[in-house]
């Protein structure tokens, strides 16, 4: 056979040995995605991924090319990944938009480390940060928490008050983006108080419940208009927990509530906190049931009833548990609000507690005489229009009223009250002292103990 012809048959029998199977070609030539070197399992210690980076849809997570996470929405925490010891190429993308990269680093992991990766803020104003914790255990009876401040729509720094029965302890100064060292709590019931630094200025209460020997990170993220869904709160995961986690709320702490009109010629009015109608249609000496409220800094609006535009608007602190009464005070051309506090008390059966308010606008500075029946001296109270007195304790029954202009015998008021045992009054100095105004000045009680709706009432 002549060499030549001998060498193309060779060359026939090697293509087809080479091309004889697609599936061995496809082995040899892979035509899909590169794979990862690194077997990543789950571990530990390694790298999680948190998204609570608010408008964001879905993100995807992917160290040295392994998508590790895919399709994690808004407080949804992967698990902990073991990815092994030296330099990670880490990306985050948009699920829908998988060729663009929204961050893209590389980190030098420590075996013995957890790296939480956290992306936080807004998908147009994408942040995402790197905390670095390792494994450890907390005593039974005690909890351990850090915060993360991760939303720029909380502006400036914040403080951090964490308070329980045995203890308040205090971060100062927690900026966009950073977060605080572990601190150890009693486990339990600990009620947080963020607020503007150096402020009293509320911006969020929340009552948790941490669970004994856990740690948790707590960050602060959402957007002012996020809706229910990505709100500003307080997110919590638990860091001892390496499983793939949905980030979880407390209830916000609450405060009671109770709107009364005390304007002598206003219409009927409308009440309403943070623009959300609690009481409508109050006519005067009318208080409402005592309403819960989220507890921090709320805007206060009195309208007249069916109106659009306020009366009186302006912003208070109620705090976590307490309880407070808002007045509408003054004539209704000059209509005002004011605040303050219904401390709890608990009378015994065979004794009452009352507090006096001036809210007459055109009375003087007011000097009052209380004497019960008993053998006992009276009480003497000096109140100016918007004045609150501490409750004063009595024994349940009679007693007389004089009501003078203060420093002088100039009775503007008299007369007999009785009080029931185990209750606790304000009693309002409310209506107009002297002019055309159809509403002459009186004293009227309101009975701060029973929670629900009530019309002040008078003995004289």
């Amino acid at each position: 056979m002549p060499l030549k012809k001998l060498k193309i048959i060779l060359l026939n029998l090697i293509l087809l040995l080479l091309f004889s199977s697609c599936d061995d070609f496809r082995g040899r030539f892979p035509s899909g995605p590169i794979e990862s070197p690194f077997g990543f399992e789950p571990g530990a210690t390694g790298v999680r991924f948190i998204n609570v980076c608010a408008k964001s849809k879905q993100l995807d997570f992917i160290v040295a090319t392994k998508k590790l996470v895919g399709g994690a929405s808004y407080k949804f925490a992967g698990q902990i990944f073991n990815v092994g010891k030296g330099n990670r190429t880490i990306q985050i993308k948009p699920t829908e938009n998988p060729n663009q990269n929204l961050a893209d680093f590389s980190l030098d992991i420590d075996p013995a480390k957890i790296y939480n990766i956290i992306a936080y803020n807004k998908i147009d104003d994408f942040k995402y940060v790197i905390l670095e914790s390792v494994p450890k255990t907390v005593s039974v009876g005690k909890s351990q928490i850090r915060f993360f401040h991760g939303t720029k729509d909380i502006s400036g720094t914040v403080d951090i008050k964490i308070q329980n029965d045995d203890e308040i302890k205090t971060i100062q100064g927690l900026s966009f983006g950073s977060a605080s060292e572990y601190i150890e709590l009693k486990s339990g019931r600990n009620n947080i108080i963020i607020t503007t630094s150096g402020t009293n200025h509320i911006i969020l209460t929340v009552v948790s419940f941490l669970e004994s020997a856990k740690i948790y990170t707590a960050i602060l993220s959402g957007a002012r208009d996020g809706g229910e869904t990505e709100k500003i709160d307080l997110n919590f995961i638990n860091d001892g927990d390496s499983r793939a986690q949905v980030l979880f709320n407390y209830g916000e702490g609450e405060a009671t509530i109770r709107f009364l009109n005390g304007s002598p010629d206003s219409p009927n009015l409308d009440f309403l906190i943070d623009d959300f109608k609690l009481v409508t249609d109050q006519s005067f000496k009318l208080s409402s049931a005592l309403l819960k409220v989220k507890a921090g800094s709320r805007n206060v609006k009195i309208m007249e009833a069916g109106g659009i535009s306020p009366l009186f608007s302006g912003s208070f602190n109620f705090e976590l548990d307490k309880s407070y009464m808002v007045v509408a005070i003054n004539n209704f051309l000059n209509l005002s609000g004011l605040v303050f506090e219904t401390p709890i008390k608990s009378p015994g059966g065979d004794r009452a507690f009352l507090r006096v308010v001036h809210i007459s606008p055109n009375a003087p500075t007011v000097y009052i005489k209380l004497t019960t029946t008993q053998d006992r001296p009276p009480s003497y109270v000096t109140l100016s229009y918007r004045g609150v007195s501490n409750y004063l304790e009595y024994p349940a029954g009679p007693i007389d009223v004089a009501i003078y202009r203060a420093g002088t015998t100039d009775t503007l008021k008299y007369g007999r009250m009785f009080l029931d045992g185990g209750k606790v009054y304000s009693a309002y100095i409310i209506g107009f002292i002297s002019g055309t105004q159809s509403m002459p000045i009186s004293f009227d009680l309101l009975i701060d103990s029973e929670s629900g709706s009530q019309m002040l009432f008078n003995w004289f």
